[in-house]
């Protein structure tokens, strides 16, 4: 039990430091689309700041986050995680990390289970 503790804080610690320095991800929109964004953990490290590359820069207080869970998408259906997916390990398929907040969900999508 501390030694999962130990790994699980090393990660968090990891994916602090690679936000707090800023890093591109793609994130899955309520229209289904894809889109590139940058993602920044302010020097807070409770607010992650979101540009869109439009001119449009989004803060999210992390204190507001009510759930985060994975889900995997193949073929634009959803599954979630350990329940069989078509295709089995040589399936497409992408893992999608959601954040939700009390009146959005960012969704960031990634292909390798081990990154999400």
């Amino acid at each position: 039990e501390e030694d999962r503790r130990r790994k699980l804080l090393q990660m968090y610690q990891e994916v602090a430091l690679d936000l707090h320095t800023g890093m591109y991800l793609t994130q899955l929109t309520a229209d289904r689309d894809y889109s590139d964004i940058h993602c920044q953990l302010m020097e807070d490290m409770t607010t992650l700041k979101l540009d869109q590359s439009n001119g449009r820069i989004i803060e999210f207080p992390l204190t507001n986050v009510s759930k985060v869970y994975r889900i995997v998408k193949n073929d634009d259906k959803f599954y979630t995680p350990g329940t069989a997916v078509p295709g089995g390990k040589n399936s497409k398929s992408e893992h999608i990390v959601v954040v939700e907040f009390l009146r959005r969900k960012l969704a960031f999508v990634y292909s390798e289970v081990q990154v999400a």
